[in-house]
């Protein structure tokens, strides 16, 4: 297909530039079979648990937020300001 000499790819005809960027670079490992249209993954983990964790969060500020207002009465400025937290920035 391609000599073994330094070529690019602008100089291969359109023909061996198909050929060439339509294989794949490395053959897969002994007992792998690749699977392009499908391949496996994870997704369903993900949308089990993000649900879980964004139900625990929300209920964790909620019972935080009511601690604060109702069970001690008082809020500290401390309470509203982040800017101690570098997490976004």
């Amino acid at each position: 297909m391609v000599s073994s000499e330094m070529t690019t790819p602008a100089q291969l005809t359109p023909e061996q530039r198909e050929a060439y960027l339509g294989s794949p670079s490395l053959p897969p490992p002994p007992g792998i079979e690749p699977n392009f249209e499908n391949p496996p993954n994870r997704n369903l983990v993900a949308q089990i648990l993000i649900p879980i964790l964004l139900t625990l969060v929300t209920l964790a500020l909620l019972l935080r937020t009511y601690a604060k207002f109702f069970v001690l009465k008082m809020i500290h400025v401390e309470d509203g300001n982040y800017d101690h937290c570098h997490f976004f920035i």
